[in-house]
Formats: structure tokens, C-alpha cells, sequence
């Protein structure tokens, strides 16, 4: 027969411990559910969504979170990978939200390759592909931006529709004249 091991009070114990069945450590902190196939952190988990059930975080009151902590030298990372193989291939990490710390910069790939960059000071970078705006009359909205030459306040700039109708450029040079 099996080894059996149990401790009503605390217990030290060392070696593999395999367990057939729900795991419970201190039922508020730290469950196991073999039934469920589920990691629940602080929470009671049930009736969760089924795509995404594997790790639950939080007790659903409050603030709650995961932090990932790395080094904080250039090219120390802290990653979460989205995968449909395992070691081996790119399909191990086919989508990726990946933050490079020092440089600070924040990179989201799809298909294995990097699509978005936002470096430390905001500034967002499409590597691939182009901004689609999907709801009619939606744009982009300058309406908050202040004009970097007059220091003045922008108002009413909504960009959008801007593939119909026609665009003239006016440059203006040093002497304050006017071209087209």
C-alpha cells in the first residue's frame, strides 16, 4: 500500500508528494481542483468562462493582479506567450506580450512575429500591417494635443475620413510667407 500523509496542524515534508484529487493549502490562498483542471489563487473559483479557467487570481472583491518580476538590465524581459505547440517551434510563442525592462519598451506579436512597439515615452510603433479604425465616422482625436509652434490648444481635430476628398499641403518657411 501507499505512504499516506496527512497533518491537521502544520508538518514538515520532504520528497515527491503526488495527489490524487483536490490539492487544498490554506483554502484561502492556494487551491487545486483536479475536477476542474483549475489554479485558483485567493478566489473561490466556479462558474468561470471556460476559455480562460486554468489560472484564477483575485477573490472578486478589491484590487488584484500578477506581477512579473524581473532583472532590471537591458534585455531582461518579463513575457506572457500564447501557444498551440510546445519547445521546438515558433508555435510555442505564437502570440507574445513581451516587456523589455531598462529600455522600457512594451511589444505584442501575433503569429510569431513583433506587430506593435510602445517605447517609454508613448510613442506606438505598427510594424506590420496598418491602424484600422472598424466603426464609420471614428477617427483619431487630436482634440487633447496642444500645436508645438503656438503652444495653443487644439480644438475640434478629429481625424477621419481622410481617404476622400482632397489634402494641400501649405508650407510655411522661416520668413512666415506661405506656399503651396
Amino acid at each position: 500500500t501507499a505512504d499516506m500523509v496527512s497533518a491537521t496542524s502544520g508538518g514538515t515534508f520532504s520528497g515527491n508528494v503526488t495527489v490524487n484529487g483536490d490539492l487544498t493549502i490554506d483554502t484561502d490562498t492556494l487551491k487545486v481542483d483536479a475536477s476542474e483542471d483549475t489554479v485558483c489563487i485567493n478566489t473561490t473559483a466556479t462558474n468561470f468562462d471556460d476559455g480562460a479557467d486554468d489560472l484564477i487570481v483575485g477573490g472578486g472583491t478589491g484590487d488584484s493582479g500578477i506581477t512579473i518580476y524581473t532583472g532590471a538590465n537591458v534585455g531582461d524581459k518579463g513575457s506572457i506567450f500564447f501557444a498551440d505547440g510546445t519547445v521546438g517551434s515558433s508555435a510555442e510563442k505564437k502570440g507574445q506580450i513581451s516587456y523589455e525592462q531598462n529600455n522600457e519598451i512594451m511589444r505584442f506579436f501575433t503569429n510569431a512575429t513583433e506587430q506593435v512597439e510602445i517605447d517609454l515615452n508613448g510613442n506606438v510603433d505598427i510594424n506590420n500591417g496598418n491602424l484600422v479604425i472598424g466603426t464609420a465616422g471614428k477617427g483619431i482625436d487630436f482634440s487633447n494635443a496642444t500645436d508645438v509652434a503656438s503652444g495653443e490648444s487644439v480644438a475640434s481635430s478629429l481625424l477621419d475620413d481622410y481617404e476622400e476628398g482632397t489634402f494641400t499641403p501649405v508650407f510655411q518657411g522661416n520668413s512666415g510667407s506661405a506656399g503651396s
